[in-house]
């Protein structure tokens, strides 16, 4: 983070100083209207983490964004030039005004929020760079099933650089807390999800399927309280990207107390199948950014990036 200040300065150099204050206020300048373009800022310094000839998903709740309103919107659009990710799963959408107002700030990128009945005020939607990949379509589903609190969104792209590549990204927010009732509603919401993709494959659709989102639960949970074993089950067709990330014990998605892993990302075989190795990691911004919890989110993006063919 850059520090800035001013010193003193003889009165003949008045002209120049006047002019530095007027700068520095510009630079960082708070937006009320979240529609309003964004002005520089060099306030967060963040390692990029996407490459060239990579696809790059991230999962990022964005803690009911925008929490502080002009702030946290420009502070997402300089965590998103530095991370330089290619499609964003986002959940905790609440203001689709100051969602619009992020890609509009970024060079070739667009963006589709979850048009769903039931779910509240927390949405879900996708944040893409369009010279990377092209949204053919989107829907909704398990819209008002009590076991979704936020339905599940699927965004289906086509990788422009491999037109034969397409695939759908699920967009996923389950049920918070841990006592029983909520666990038990997204252990149904998993099966219900893992049933529709099975039967979904059964009839000719599209097999190429990456999973992202806050599932609000631990992979390392024992059998009797493991929502995931659906996928972790099915090998021979899932691969659940997080898992060995999960299991070093020293990776926190959710960065209050209690510190959890709740943010995770599933991709099927087939879609793995395609592409030449994959790397997946916790993006710490919290660690180069001292006011990222305060000002943007109580979650870290997890992200993966593939090597593609």
């Amino acid at each position: 983070m850059l520090k800035r200040g001013v010193k003193a300065v003889w009165k003949s150099c008045w002209p120049l100083l006047v002019w530095g204050l007027v700068a520095f206020s510009g630079c960082n300048r708070r937006v009320s209207n979240p529609e309003t373009p964004l002005p520089p800022s060099d306030r967060i310094d963040v390692p990029t983490f996407g490459q060239p000839n990579t696809l790059e998903v991230a999962t990022w709740n964005i803690e009911t964004f925008p929490m502080l309103g002009g702030q946290t919107v420009e502070d997402v659009v300089e965590i998103m030039l530095d991370l330089k990710v290619d499609i964003y799963a986002l959940e905790e959408i609440t203001d689709a005004s100051a969602f619009r107002n992020i890609y509009q700030n970024l060079p070739h990128h667009s963006g589709r929020l979850a048009n769903f009945q039931s779910g509240g005020n927390l949405r879900t939607g996708v944040i893409y760079d369009t010279t990377v990949v092209e949204l053919v379509s989107d829907s909704v589903l398990f819209d008002n099933d009590y076991d979704f609190p936020r339905p599940a969104y699927r965004a289906y792209f086509r990788l422009k650089s491999r037109p034969q590549l397409n695939f759908s990204l699920y967009v996923l927010h389950l049920k918070a807390f841990g006592d029983p009732e909520s666990e038990g509603r997204r252990r149904r919401a998993v099966q219900k999800l893992k049933a529709f993709l099975d039967t979904d494959a059964g009839h000719g659709g599209d097999p190429d399927v990456i999973l992202a989102g806050d599932w609000n639960d631990e992979l390392t949970d024992p059998p009797a309280h493991n929502i995931f074993l659906p996928f972790l089950s099915d090998s021979l067709n899932y691969c659940v990207l997080t898992d060995s990330l999960a299991r070093q014990g020293n990776e926190f998605s959710f960065i209050k107390s209690p510190f959890s892993f709740l943010d995770h990302l599933i991709a099927s075989r087939s879609f793995k199948n395609q592409v030449r190795g994959w790397v997946v990691d916790v993006l710490e911004i919290d660690q180069a950014f001292n006011a990222y919890l305060a000002e943007v989110s109580d979650h870290r993006p997890v992200a993966v990036r593939f090597n593609l063919p």
